[in-house]
C-alpha cells in the first residue's frame, strides 16, 4: 500500500513498483490522478520559482512574435539557449534576479 502524491488516499502497488499515483479519477473529465498527478506536481512547483517565471513570461511573448512573422524560428532558438544559459546563472546565484529580467528584457 502505498499513498497517492496528488490525492493522498492510499492504494495497492500493483505493476510497476515505483508507482506514486493511484488509478481513481479525480476530476469531472474522468482524468485519473496518474494522467493529472506529475503535471499538477510540477506546476506547485514552478509557482514559487520567480526565475522561471519571468524566462516563462518573456519566452511566450518571443514565441508569439515567431508566430506573427515578426522574428525568424532561428532568431527564437538562439535566443532560448542565450536565455537558458542566463537563467542557469541567475539559479545558480552567479546573478541576481532582477539582472536576468533586465538582461531578458534587453535582449
Amino acid at each position: 500500500m502505498r499513498a497517492c502524491k496528488n490525492c493522498g488516499k492510499y492504494f495497492a502497488v500493483t505493476g510497476r513498483t515505483n508507482a506514486e499515483y493511484c488509478d481513481r479519477v479525480f476530476d469531472s473529465k474522468g482524468r485519473t490522478c496518474k494522467d493529472v498527478g506529475a503535471i499538477a506536481k510540477w506546476t506547485r512547483e514552478k509557482d514559487t520559482d520567480d526565475v522561471f517565471k519571468a524566462y516563462r513570461r518573456e519566452y511566450k511573448k518571443r514565441f508569439a512574435w515567431r508566430k506573427s512573422g515578426k522574428i525568424l524560428p532561428e532568431e527564437l532558438y538562439a535566443w532560448g539557449e542565450r536565455a537558458r544559459e542566463k537563467k542557469a546563472e541567475c539559479d545558480s546565484g552567479k546573478i541576481s534576479l532582477e539582472e536576468y529580467v533586465d538582461w531578458l528584457k534587453e535582449s
